[in-house]
């Protein structure tokens, strides 16, 4: 979740960034808990291989629609949007391949944090 990645340099601005990081990681933790046991209650017979949750795409689709989770005030219209994110992480799983290993390649590295750019959300 790039906790380093900073948006501004004041003590304040990082320290703000610091608890939104762990929030948000508490967050999709559990939300990611939930739907990992929907899908494991929901059969494993469903695929070839074993699934998991694609993390980063589950990251964005949270971020995106937390606020709104948090702001609405009907909890009818919360459980909704509570299904419909849940939904939505179903749709992005990947395959667990076991014995697979690939080296990693090393990359340019320069500017990988900046603070104009955060990945994933």
């Amino acid at each position: 979740m790039e906790i380093e990645n900073f948006t501004g340099q004041k003590p304040v601005i990082m320290e703000q960034d610091i608890y939104a990081t762990i929030y948000l990681s508490n967050v999709v933790n559990d939300i990611m808990q939930e739907t990992a046991a929907e899908i494991e209650a929901e059969g494993s017979g469903k695929y070839k291989y074993e699934m998991q949750i694609n993390r980063g795409i589950a990251i964005g689709i949270i971020k995106e629609e937390l606020f709104h989770l948090i702001m609405e005030q009907n909890f009818e219209k919360r459980q909704e949007i509570m299904t419909a994110i849940i939904e939505e992480i179903k749709k992005n799983l990947l395959p667990v391949r076991k014995g697979r290993n690939y080296g990693r390649s090393c990359g340019k590295l320069a500017s990988k944090y900046s603070n104009t750019r955060k990945r994933l959300y």
